[in-house]
């Protein structure tokens, strides 16, 4: 399990804490996981987890700025899925391909809470049905602390 700064996540089986490991390339994140089990390629899923302060608008509102942010970083295929929720609160939910993960998926969901923006990204390089599954799961392991 990952405690993070607002939330605690539990991790897959087979999955380990990787969180030092994703600081070094990407010092933001909070906490983050990888599945120890994927040894098939040279690409590992992983899961992080980004908390930033925010005020809360809509989650609408943050659509065009992320598709915006998403495109400007070469992904493709993006695509915004309805009625994502993070422990039961409403959450933006977008897939894309993402050109620095070689066409694996990037399933992001972005939800506020008190006073935060929390952003929960899952990058793995399963086919759309087990890369939905996975994110069923990770989701589900998700709770506000």
């Amino acid at each position: 399990m990952l405690a993070g700064s607002g939330y605690t996540l539990s991790l897959p089986n087979g999955w380990v804490d990787a969180t030092d490991h994703l600081r070094r390339s990407q010092p933001q994140v909070d906490t983050g996981g990888t599945d120890s089990n994927d040894r098939k390629d040279d690409f590992v899923d992983r899961v992080s987890v980004v908390v930033t302060t925010s005020a809360q608008v809509s989650l609408d509102a943050l659509t065009p700025q992320l598709e915006a942010q998403l495109e400007a970083a070469g992904s493709t295929d993006i695509e915004f899925k309805p009625g994502a929720q993070l422990d039961g609160r409403p959450s933006l939910q977008v897939w894309s391909i993402a050109k620095a993960t070689r066409e694996a998926h990037t399933i992001q969901f972005l939800a506020f809470n008190r006073g935060a923006l929390f952003v929960l990204t899952i990058t793995t390089d399963h086919r759309s049905a087990k890369a939905a599954d996975l994110a069923a799961q990770i989701t589900g392991g998700w709770a506000w602390a």
